[in-house]
């Protein structure tokens, strides 16, 4: 509960200040594929694909940089084997990344970011298989929660699609603080007003 006020707090530290010193905020969706990968502390697991849904707010800072808040929900089965181990994953992440923007071309001028997060995770359902394809009986793992911070980094491009609406895509990586925990790359389309 600690972590979670902690985590509150940075994001309220960082994105009040500056929603405070300009008025541009914009607010969408960034619906995701994501690619997970679990680093278990009693052994390997799977790589996952699937759908991450995200809310996203943009708060511009300046000409050339901006703060971008993301609100994402992951959940995902890495399945069992001998040698991997069944996880149900559940995450709820909240993350800030400083954007700055690259200046290609004239016509295209993609934004960098670097940033933090912070990720409640659950993971249920943890069992491995005997050498014949059936469930352990006497090495199911307990179920385990996990608050991680994590560092993310993204980079996006983006196109206004009228005077109210903007569109872009978004790739972005994040890797847990911790030693195990949930490693995630995002690829995904926003659209914001």
């Amino acid at each position: 509960m600690c972590t979670r006020r902690i985590a509150t707090t940075l994001v309220l530290l960082f994105v009040l200040p500056a929603a405070q010193a300009t008025e541009t905020f914009r607010f969408g969706v960034l619906p995701s594929i994501a690619s997970y990968s679990v680093e278990d502390p009693l052994g390997p697991t799977e790589q996952r694909a699937g759908f991450s849904p995200a809310a996203v707010m943009l708060v511009d800072m300046g000409r050339d940089s901006r703060l971008m808040a993301q609100v994402a929900y992951d959940k995902f089965t890495t399945n069992g084997s001998t040698t991997n181990v069944n996880n149900e994953v559940t995450s709820l992440s909240v993350g800030v990344s400083y954007q700055m923007m690259l200046r290609v071309t004239r016509g295209w001028k993609p934004w960098l970011g670097v940033g933090a997060a912070y990720a409640n995770e659950s993971y249920s359902n943890r069992y491995t298989l005997t050498s014949g394809g059936f469930y352990c009986a006497t090495c199911p793992y307990p179920d385990r929660t996990k608050d991680d911070f994590l560092v993310v980094l993204n980079a996006s491009s983006e196109w206004q699609l009228n005077r109210d609406w903007d569109m872009g895509i978004h790739l972005q990586f994040e890797q847990p603080t911790g030693g195990d925990g949930l490693r995630v790359i995002r690829f995904g389309l926003y659209l914001v007003y």
